[in-house]
């Protein structure tokens, strides 16, 4: 691996583990569609495979406290 690449494989690295807006930088907008749609296809694969191998959680996301609902409003009126 060269230089560009572990710098490229640095970046990829940290938008998944902390969310960086650093994606905006991007001039050729490659790691954008990573962040916003790579990224979310993958936990959606992700998540029917885990199930599917037995794991469990939350009954309900969408009820209860802290439910998807909640989260989704909050995020859309902080951004209004």
């Amino acid at each position: 691996m060269n230089a560009e690449q572990m710098r490229f494989l640095l970046g990829y690295t940290a938008h998944q583990s902390s969310g960086l807006g650093a994606w905006n930088r991007d001039t050729d907008h490659i790691q954008k569609a990573f962040h916003f749609g790579g990224m979310t296809a993958r936990s959606g694969v992700t998540s029917a495979l885990v199930v599917q191998a037995g794991w469990t959680g939350v009954e309900d996301i969408l009820s209860g406290k802290d439910n998807f609902f909640k989260h989704t409003t909050r995020m859309l009126i902080r951004q209004h």
